[in-house]
């Protein structure tokens, strides 16, 4: 009974937890998590990652569909001629914002500069791009001459080009906003792309993470090489950052609700242990809110559970105890042949003790099984069909059904061995062995 009720229970929690999961957005679920490197180098870059992967990475790992990280470098300005448009429409110019040397005062017109760039990576362009023209870019690393341009060979996605105005060999000049070696690059297209699978988590670091949406601004994002960023762009800017991102996507089935605490505190500790060996680190999820709340639930419905458990546990030792009492008394003729062989009342009592040890190990072995078995097909019962839609409930055997098992026989056996002393003092006559001596007493006085 008590292994039922714990596998009971447990799957209870677990469906709890799946239906809370469930309900929240998917894609909160997942961890995005986001630091910056300054300045760009190979050690950096490792050490970023090597950090990643050996502390989050590695202890969120079970409950994980899949990981992906990219990178971009800071953003630059472009270097093309700023258009003139009236006030109020210049989308990334509040209207009463204080004029810029740009400005043309004379013809009422503001300087509208709303076109940034960057150069990015993507994780297996081979299989997470198509391209419609051109070809994925090999890395450009060779440095100018002092003086000389820095053309960086690039691909771009189908859309930004539209809005951009490119096409296949088409340049596109970028000027840095922070102070370096050098002031400008220059972006060579060499193939236009479309995502080979959009609906993949792996787009969320661009659309969300890298997306500056909160900005009204219009990006071209170039994909290029790790090599092209590392040995190229950042060699060129040597006092160039970069922002890195990562999507963790979590499978919510494969956490248990008896998890809940370890995840929990695994993406707290984490945060805080990054927090200090990252730059500009940080970790967005709804994950650990959902948990948090589940387990608040969870601990106000845990007190009127276990109280059924022990009126349960206490109904049975009492039917327990009354069947022992029975059993024992209807075994007095065999206590009776046992006394009147010369068996002591020790040697009597052993074998209740054994008989209960016996039953009792048994059930502690076999019970949970068939607990698991029951409870499972509560489920298909019509008054528990709202627990799982009509369905089999999902059970598991837990080490817990185990423990409160061997709690329940304990108990069991204590139980059952409670009236055994009662009847291993009787004679073979039936009557008590001080009783037996008062007669003897008796007789001699008269």
């Amino acid at each position: 009974v008590m292994a039922s009720a714990a596998i009971y229970f447990d799957s209870l929690r677990n469906l709890a937890l799946g239906r809370a999961l469930n309900a929240a957005d998917h894609q909160r679920l997942d961890l995005e998590v986001q630091a910056s490197i300054v300045p760009v180098t190979h050690e950096k870059r490792d050490r970023v990652l090597q950090t990643m992967q050996g502390t989050l990475i590695e202890r969120m790992k079970p409950f994980l569909n899949d990981e992906q990280h990219a990178y971009k470098t800071w953003t630059f300005l472009l270097d093309e001629p700023v258009i003139q448009v009236l006030p109020g429409e210049c989308p990334c110019r509040i209207k009463n914002t204080a004029p810029q040397p740009e400005d043309d005062t004379a013809a009422g017109t503001i300087a509208c500069d709303c076109r940034r760039m960057s150069f990015m990576t993507v994780p297996d362009p081979e299989q997470n791009l198509s391209f419609i023209t051109g070809e994925f870019p090999k890395p450009s690393v060779n440095l100018p001459p002092e003086g000389g341009e820095y053309v960086v060979d690039v691909a771009i996605d189908s859309f930004t080009a539209e809005l951009f105005g490119l096409s296949l060999d088409s340049r596109l000049h970028g000027e840095i906003f922070w102070n370096d070696v050098h002031n400008k690059v220059t972006a060579h297209v060499v193939g236009i792309y479309e995502r080979e699978n959009p609906d993949l988590p792996l787009w969320r670091i661009y659309d969300d993470t890298f997306s500056n949406s909160g900005l009204s601004l219009e990006f071209a994002r170039f994909v290029v090489s790790e090599e092209a960023i590392l040995d190229g762009i950042a060699r060129y800017f040597p006092g160039m950052g970069a922002d890195f991102a990562w999507i963790l996507d979590v499978v919510p089935g494969s956490i248990d609700a008896s998890q809940t605490t370890q995840v929990r505190n695994t993406i707290d500790l984490t945060s805080t242990e990054l927090r200090a060996i990252v730059d500009n680190f940080l970790l967005d999820t709804r994950l650990d809110d959902v948990l948090s709340q589940f387990e608040s639930d969870l601990f106000f419905n845990k007190l009127p559970m276990f109280v059924v458990l022990i009126l349960i546990v206490l109904v049975v030792l009492y039917y327990v105890v009354t069947l022992a009492s029975l059993l024992v008394e209807a075994q007095r003729t065999e206590v009776a042949l046992l006394r009147s062989r010369g068996a002591t009342s020790r040697q009597i009592l052993a074998v209740f003790v054994i008989e209960a040890a016996a039953l009792v190990g048994l059930a502690v072995i076999i019970g949970p099984i068939l607990a698991m078995v029951g409870v499972s097909a509560i489920g298909a019962v019509p008054f528990y069909s709202d627990l799982n839609a009509g369905h089999a409930l999902p059970v598991r055997l837990t080490f817990g059904a185990y423990q409160l098992a061997f709690i329940g026989g304990a108990l069991s056996m204590l139980a059952l061995f409670i009236p055994a002393p009662r009847v291993s003092g009787f004679s073979p006559t039936g009557v008590p062995v001080r009783d037996r001596r008062g007669l003897r007493l008796s007789s001699v006085t008269t």
